[in-house]
């Protein structure tokens, strides 16, 4: 991959230009700030975009979500750092990447491939570059804010068998899902 359509952050450009990757992360400007369809009408898309690539966006708009949502459609390879939903901030929860990702997915149809957590390759990636065997593996302590992506990193594709502070991480997990599903019911009774 040589050069994608950035929905995020100055850091995750700068990540992908250690790799040789160029990231584009807009494509035109209106004169007003305000995006209508007509300044779509004549969208102008650079074919030498080979995926959308998706992480923390806090300027995400209307504008960025539609030009992702053409080079989608045209076949490009869709890609994302995490699911996250929210975000946990002093102030309570701001949007995370899922919204994001929700939103291509509903006007595309395309699910995006996860690069990051909770998914194996973030994992796969760190023990590689670390020189970690498989059976070293469970020695990894993972730390993060998230039960659903970033402790479940730990619990599902670090341990082969549980541990005590896996169980804690289980359980708690569990009790998430828990809330989450009655939360749903009491909405559907509604």
């Amino acid at each position: 991959m040589k050069k994608v359509y950035l929905i995020g952050g100055q850091g995750f450009a700068d990540e992908l230009a250690e790799f040789g990757v160029e990231s584009v992360q807009t494509h035109t400007e209106s004169a007003d700030g305000v995006y209508d369809t007509s300044e779509f009408a004549d969208m102008k898309v650079d074919g030498e975009i080979d995926a959308v690539v998706v992480g923390w966006d806090t300027s995400v708009d209307y504008q960025k979500l539609c030009y992702a949502g053409v080079l989608l459609q045209m076949g490009k390879h869709f890609i994302a750092s995490n699911p996250d939903i929210y975000d946990p901030m002093p102030y309570g929860i701001a949007p995370g990447t899922g919204p994001t990702l929700i939103t291509l997915t509903t006007i595309t149809g395309k699910e995006p491939e996860i690069i990051g957590k909770p998914y194996p390759n973030q994992v796969n990636t760190f023990m590689e570059d670390k020189g970690i065997e498989e059976k070293e593996k469970r020695r990894i302590l993972v730390i993060g804010d998230r039960l659903d992506t970033d402790i479940a990193v730990s619990y599902t594709h670090l341990r082969a068998h549980e541990t005590r502070h896996d169980l804690v991480c289980r359980l708690l997990l569990e009790k998430k899902k828990k809330k989450k599903k009655k939360k749903k019911q009491k909405k559907k009774k509604k």
